[in-house]
């Protein structure tokens, strides 16, 4: 089992650009975590099989600066993945199969380029790796 969570308070030290001081940092959210399951198989049923599943979660995060009096701060809205996987392993072979946002969550990220823009976070997705040990 894995657990952890990030509690960030970044926030700008000194003014910048028209942006006052204090001011939360884009991109970063406020509060985020993960929580994962591995469970092995016990080798009498299936000998070198595991499942594993995880949620990772993040609070929403600030889109833009504030700049001047007329421009407010937009943020993301807060979102949640499932995450899964399958794996197989032996004293020489490796072989896993990972599936990312398993539930194809919606999502939006801030856009690292062209401040003030989000961008969809990612589809599920899946991977998989296949390690021989010589």
């Amino acid at each position: 089992m894995l657990a952890n969570y990030a509690y960030v308070d970044a926030e700008l030290t000194a003014p910048s650009g028209g942006t006052p001081a204090g001011s939360k940092l884009v991109g970063v959210p406020e509060h985020s975590g993960r929580f994962w399951v591995n469970y092995r198989f016990d080798p009498d049923v299936l000998k070198g099989w595991s499942v594993g599943a995880g949620v990772y979660a993040a609070s929403g995060a600030p889109v833009n600066l504030p700049s001047g009096a007329f421009i407010p701060v937009f943020q993301t809205e807060s979102y949640f993945t499932v995450d899964a996987k399958v794996a197989y392993d032996t004293e020489q072979f490796s072989a896993a199969l990972n599936v990312k946002n398993l539930t194809d969550e919606e999502y939006f990220v801030p856009y690292s380029y062209f401040g003030g823009r989000v961008a969809p976070g990612a589809d599920r997705t899946f991977f998989g790796t296949v390690i021989y040990r010589y």
